[in-house]
C-alpha cells in the first residue's frame, strides 16, 4: 500500500511540472506589461525599470523560468500587487473559508443526490422518478453561475430568507453550497438510480435462474402412463 501511494505521488511530479511550464508560458504570452498593470500608467521609468529588475523580467526566458520554479519549490509565490502582501499569506488566510465551503457543498451534494437517487429507484417511471430525472437534467444543463444568480434573486432578494453574500454563520453557507453542489447533486442522483436499478435487475434475474422449473416435462406423462 505504501509503495502504491509512493508510485502515485512520483507519477504526479511530471504532471505538476507540466502545469508549471504551461502556467509560466501563459503568463509570458499574455498581452500587456505586468509591471505597468502593477504600478499604473503614471509611474516613472525608473520605478518600472526597478520592478522589472526585481521580477527578473529582463532576463532570458530559461532564467525567468528557473527563478519561477525555485520560488515555487521554496513556497515563495511572490507578492500580490493588489493587497501588497505575499501570495502565500493570502492563500493561507483564505484557505479555511474555501475548505469550509467545499466541504459544505460536497456534503450537501452527497446527501441530496443519493437520497434523490434512492427515492427515484423505489418506483421507476413514477411521478417522483420523472420529476427527479427532470431536475437532474436541469442541474447538469444549467451553468453554475446562472444557478447562483437565480438562487440569489429568489431566496435573498425576493423572499429575503438568506443573505446574498458574506460569511459568519450557517445561513451564509446555504446559497453557495447549493450553487456549487447543484451539478454534483444531479450526477449523483442519476448514478445512484442507475446503480440501484441495475442491482435490482441482476438480483431478480439471478433469483429466477436459481429457482427450479415447476413445469412437468412431457416425458413424465408418458412414463406415468406406461407405469399405469
Amino acid at each position: 500500500m505504501i509503495r502504491l501511494i509512493g508510485r502515485r505521488l512520483l507519477a504526479t511530479l511530471p504532471t505538476l511540472f507540466g502545469v508549471l511550464v504551461v502556467a509560466f508560458l501563459l503568463l509570458n504570452v499574455a498581452p500587456g506589461d505586468p509591471v505597468a498593470a502593477m504600478v499604473g500608467e503614471r509611474a516613472d521609468p525608473a520605478t518600472i525599470a526597478r520592478l522589472r529588475a526585481e521580477l527578473h523580467l529582463d532576463d532570458p526566458l530559461p532564467s525567468q523560468f528557473g527563478h519561477y520554479l525555485w520560488g515555487v519549490v521554496r513556497g515563495d509565490l511572490g507578492r500580490s500587487y493588489i493587497t501588497q502582501r505575499p501570495i502565500a499569506q493570502d492563500l493561507k488566510q483564505r484557505f479555511p473559508k474555501t475548505a469550509e465551503l467545499a466541504f459544505a457543498a460536497m456534503s450537501f451534494a452527497v446527501a441530496c443526490g443519493i437520497t434523490l437517487g434512492i427515492l427515484s429507484a423505489v418506483r421507476p417511471r413514477g411521478a417522483f422518478d420523472r420529476l427527479a430525472l427532470l431536475l437532474s437534467y436541469l442541474g447538469v444543463s444549467f451553468p453554475v453561475y446562472w444557478v447562483g444568480l437565480l438562487l440569489i434573486l429568489l431566496f435573498a432578494v425576493a423572499l429575503r430568507w438568506l443573505p446574498p453574500s458574506g460569511s459568519g454563520g450557517l445561513a451564509y453557507l446555504v446559497l453557495p453550497a447549493l450553487t456549487l453542489g447543484t451539478r454534483s447533486i444531479a450526477v449523483l442522483a442519476r448514478m445512484t438510480r442507475a446503480a440501484m436499478l441495475g442491482q435490482g435487475a441482476r438480483g431478480s434475474s439471478g433469483g429466477a435462474a436459481s429457482r427450479p422449473s415447476q413445469r412437468p416435462h412431457p416425458g413424465d406423462h408418458r412414463a406415468g402412463a406406461r407405469h399405469r
